[in-house]
């Protein structure tokens, strides 16, 4: 069982710059993303916060994350201070802090819903040190089928996506990342790699 775990929201800031936004399942950390939205719905109602307040990621997970009352949210400021960062409620109560909201997306079927169609989506952690590679390959043993591939780290965001595609029956394809400034523009190793198809034992490898 996969799933697809949306967490919405906004978190109070002192200037208008982002914030880093941490999203917890269990104590354990899931996720790292920036705010990055405008809350033109806060000024209406007077609440004073930064320009880069609001923020939504979409997280594919797997079968492990299913009880939404274990997920948490904290906002780190520059210096590294923590500060939790609640569900929302009322209007109003949550004003001084921000607040979130979550969905969690389950798919019986392997594929997530990513804007508004459903893909298949695998969670991928690439080494450390994975700067210091140029090339990004894809292998399969069994060959794969004629598909459009993308590889991000925040899902719904063009601009963050590396993309490629596969011929049936190759077994190998490949992209330049090197030449590519999203690979230098990821904030984590973590990213997700996104097909329209579904294909056989799919491996990933980094190539100087």
């Amino acid at each position: 069982m996969k799933g697809m775990l949306t967490v919405f929201g906004w978190a109070k800031t002192a200037d208008d710059e982002a914030v880093t936004i941490d999203v917890k399942y269990n104590k354990d950390l899931v996720f790292t993303g920036k705010s990055s939205s405008e809350r033109d719905d806060l000024a209406i109602r007077g609440v004073v916060t930064g320009k880069k307040s609001g923020f939504r990621f979409d997280i594919p997970v797997t079968g492990n994350i299913t009880d939404t009352t274990l997920v948490s949210v904290e906002q780190v400021n520059a210096a590294g201070v923590r500060t939790a960062v609640p569900f929302v409620a009322a209007p109003g109560v949550n004003d001084a802090t921000g607040e979130y909201g979550l969905q969690l997306d389950a798919s019986p079927d392997g594929k997530l819903q990513v804007g508004a169609t459903r893909k298949y989506v695998e969670r991928v952690t690439l080494p450390e040190n994975y700067l210091g590679y140029n090339w990004i390959v894809a292998q399969s043993d069994f060959g794969f089928s004629n598909d459009s591939f993308s590889l991000y780290d925040a899902a719904g965001d063009a601009n963050r996506s590396i993309n490629f595609s596969t011929l049936r029956p190759k077994n190998l394809a490949a992209a330049r990342v090197s030449s590519c400034p999203t690979w230098y523009g990821w904030e984590s190793n973590v990213v997700y790699l996104q097909h329209d198809k579904e294909q056989v034992n799919v491996q990933l490898s980094l190539v100087k």
